[in-house]
């Protein structure tokens, strides 16, 4: 993996270089981003003025560059820079995108669709349930949920994509490595998404802690990074209506489960549906929400064979004509009628009318 220019470590670790000055910068030098560390001050304050150079100046004079690259290499966190190709287009068609980033896991996430599903921390059975069934289908259909790694609604989501063999993203409020990692309960669970094809990121510099004031700052991430953001419980005032804000700020698309009319956690998904939110219950209807015919491909595991999984990419979530499957997959009749029967068995498939399957949300 080729190393970013040390310069950049050092941008990720001030303060006072958002991705807006940063670009100001590199248009002053010609997008030479070692020059844009290093120029003198006077030059700095043409750029970004005479407060910002001053701060600037004095961060840069802590930063030792190659020891915040040493620090990322030790952890196994890599930078990903607002210039790199590899960065997410929709968080780059943000307001206020990060100009760095860091990570640790598969970049791959990024590119299936994403969904970010928040809500409380102290999540209520049904909404555990209503997360958990909905994050399972996504990951299934290889969607790639995004969340904060925080108790409650976050965690489950989660816990049920790497569970159903899907990529989760968990954007953190502090840096990744194991001294920072917050909540410091959830460390294994951060593993366990790495080492499943899940990511974690953060805009935040190892050794850096999560302090009050990241929390929300975070949450634009978790919005930016999504075609959509579902709100499954919440309070009004929560860091839940936050991500939900900053979603609608970005003209993403805005869901949210409802709930009990008692439940006090019900609140800000029954606002955000009377403001015009979509009412969803399923990730059917997530996905109807974002008029989207998808069907994904059904990668082969170990309970699926070679000819199943064929049949399986053949068939999507509506009725499907057995004949069509028998055409486009080449196989005998016979043998496609009895893989099917296996599908059905397995719950892989279910009938759809007089000689018709379709998918089944298992």
């Amino acid at each position: 993996m080729t190393q970013p220019p040390l310069a950049w470590y050092g941008f990720g670790r001030t303060s006072t270089i958002g991705a807006k000055r940063l670009q100001r910068l590199r248009l002053l030098f010609e997008e030479n981003i070692e020059s844009a560390w290093s120029a003198p001050i006077e030059q700095l304050r043409k750029a970004i003025g005479e407060k910002a150079a001053l701060r600037f100046d004095q961060e840069r004079q802590q930063i030792d560059l190659q020891e915040e690259a040493n620090l990322c290499r030790k952890q196994d966190i890599h930078l990903l820079t607002i210039h790199d190709k590899r960065y997410p287009d929709l968080l780059a068609q943000t307001h206020d995108p990060p100009s760095v980033l860091y990570y640790k896991g598969d970049l791959a996430a990024l590119e299936q669709p994403c969904v970010s599903m928040v809500g409380t921390r102290k999540a209520s059975a049904y909404g555990r349930q209503v997360a958990t069934d909905i994050a399972t289908d996504l990951a299934r259909a290889q969607w790639t949920t995004v969340s904060g790694l925080a108790f409650g609604i976050d965690i489950t989501c989660h816990r049920a994509s790497v569970a159903s063999g899907g990529r989760t993203i968990a954007v953190l409020p502090g840096g990744l490595d194991p001294l920072s990692l917050a909540p410091a309960t959830h460390a294994q669970d951060a593993q366990q998404i790495v080492e499943h094809g899940g990511l974690l990121l953060s805009e935040y510099a190892p050794g850096t802690q999560a302090f009050k004031g990241h929390f929300s700052v975070r949450n634009r991430l978790i919005a930016g990074l999504s075609h959509v953001t579902v709100v499954v419980e919440a309070r009004l005032a929560s860091g839940t209506m936050i991500t939900a804000r900053a979603a609608l700020a970005e003209n993403r698309e805005l869901c949210a489960v409802p709930g009990s009319v008692n439940s006090l956690t019900s609140q800000a998904p029954h606002q955000l549906i009377k403001e015009g939110a979509a009412l969803v219950t399923s990730a059917q209807d997530i996905m109807e929400t974002l008029s989207l015919d998808y069907i994904p491909p059904v990668q082969e595991t170990a309970n699926l064979s070679e000819e199943e999984t064929t049949l399986m990419n053949l068939i999507g979530p509506e009725s499907t004509p057995i004949d069509e499957v028998v055409r486009a997959s080449s196989y005998p009749t016979s043998r496609v009628m009895s893989l099917l029967t296996q599908l059905e068995l397995q719950g892989w498939i279910q009938p759809a009318g007089a000689g018709s399957v379709r998918r089944a949300k298992t």
